[in-house]
């Protein structure tokens, strides 16, 4: 094994480790980023359904909460007594918010992005804040100093922009939980819909949870991805060494098959194996109810073209109409077989009288290109074959045996009116077959 071919073959197993080894951290850290969400998820849903039976949702109090700009509503009452209790469920937790939103009717919009502002919210100007923080709990205040960059809130603070997710929530009035991303940063959240007794949704009840929790849920998990990556490595170079064995197996069997079913001077199937092959397809016809063609050909004269250039020469001519049919059938997707001597098979499924004939003319017009000198037939003759063709009769099919009996009679009748010609039984009558 030369120098050039054993780089490649390092090269092919390098770059096949490197592909393994990012598809298994990819996969794995999916996986396991999936399983984050749905263990942490679970944790906010939990928390906001908690919270959502013990606030006072009706909708003179939600119309009042409504009236408030937002420091009002940071120093109301309900908010407090709110944030109290989600905070009291976000101490044990990873939450980081807790809120209640609602979609607002167009009357109702107060604020719009602006050109400043449009990067913030990720919208294009003109574009309504239509969703409004009606109930706020943060984690501590010094998040919400944190949040603010030391500042307090605005009354524009309150809004925002309406997102898919939240939009989803109230068509499908189901929960949700996502990766939300909005000018608050990301977080991992949980949304509720907050159902009326007349089956309105009022309002969508929030959850957000760290998103760095989720990030570190995962990376713990990084040396499992690891030994699971090496695992993967070595297991990928057990499989390629037992391909590569069964690759060789299978090269053998190929080429011990090929050497026992194909005529070793014609390259076609040898009587055996096209016989076997045919009963097969036969039997696939008659069960699908599907077109089905057997031919025979024989080729003209070939006792005295032995004799007059000798068997080399005739061995030649086998040759070379033998890859004819093998190119046609192939085409086809036929098979084609020495019968014996100078006779050859052929068969197709799904080809009926109409595709037949044209096969017929095709095998001709192929040989006259070959111009197969035969001074026996007398000057400038050229070689010729004879062809008998049957095709399945759907309506009344005859067995296989009949079938090639029939394409027998076809052939001998071709021999019988001079040679060099064709004719087929269609299941019903014997015709010649037209030379186009």
């Amino acid at each position: 094994m030369n120098s050039k071919r054993i780089n490649s073959i390092r090269l092919i197993l390098l770059t096949t480790w490197v592909i393994s080894v990012l598809f298994s951290y990819y996969y794995f850290y999916t996986t396991y980023n999936r399983h984050a969400v749905d263990e942490l998820g679970s944790k906010a849903t939990i928390a906001a359904i908690s919270l959502k039976h013990q606030v006072n949702f009706e909708e003179e109090e939600t119309e009042r909460l409504l009236s408030l700009d937002f420091i009002e509503l940071l120093k109301d009452e309900s908010n407090l007594s709110f944030e109290k209790k989600a905070r009291e469920i976000m101490s044990v937790s990873d939450i980081k918010y807790i809120y209640v939103q609602k979609i607002l009717p167009e009357e109702k919009v107060k604020y719009y992005v602006t050109e400043e502002n449009a990067a913030y919210y990720g919208a294009p100007p003109g574009t309504p804040l239509n969703v409004i923080y009606y109930l706020d709990a943060v984690v501590d205040d010094e998040t919400r100093l944190e949040d603010t960059e030391g500042n307090w809130y605005v009354d524009e603070d309150r809004y925002t922009v309406l997102k898919e997710d939240l939009l989803q929530v109230y068509e499908n009035k189901e929960e949700k939980v996502f990766i939300n991303n909005d000018e608050w940063g990301s977080y991992l959240s949980s949304y509720i819909p907050i159902i009326s007794e007349n089956g309105n949704v009022e309002g969508v009840i929030c959850a957000d949870l760290f998103l760095d929790r989720l990030f570190m849920f995962t990376n713990d998990n990084l040396y499992i991805i690891g030994g699971l990556s090496v695992g993967n490595l070595i297991l990928l170079f057990l499989v390629l060494y037992l391909i590569n064995k069964k690759r060789q197996v299978d090269l053998r069997l190929e080429e011990t098959l090929m050497v026992s079913s194909t005529d070793f001077l014609t390259k076609v199937l040898n009587r055996k194996r096209f016989m076997d092959i045919l009963n097969v397809k036969y039997e696939t016809a008659i069960k699908g109810n599907l077109k089905f063609s057997f031919v025979f050909l024989d080729i003209d004269y070939f006792k005295e073209y032995n004799d007059y250039y000798g068997h080399q020469a005739g061995d030649l001519v086998l040759y070379k109409i033998g890859k004819i049919l093998r190119k046609i059938t192939e085409r086809f997707s036929g098979i084609t077989g020495r019968y014996g001597g100078d006779e050859f098979t052929m068969a197709f499924l799904g080809v009926g009288e109409e595709e037949i004939q044209k096969i017929i003319n095709d095998i001709f017009e192929n040989l006259e290109l070959l111009k197969i000198k035969n001074e026996f037939l007398g000057p400038d003759k050229i070689q010729t074959v004879s062809i008998g063709a049957a095709t399945l009769n759907l309506e009344n099919p005859s067995t296989v045996d009949e079938l090639i009996s029939k394409a027998d009679e076809a052939l001998y009748l071709s021999k019988k009116e001079g040679k060099n010609r064709g004719h087929l039984y269609n299941g019903i009558e014997m015709k010649k077959i037209k030379r186009f």
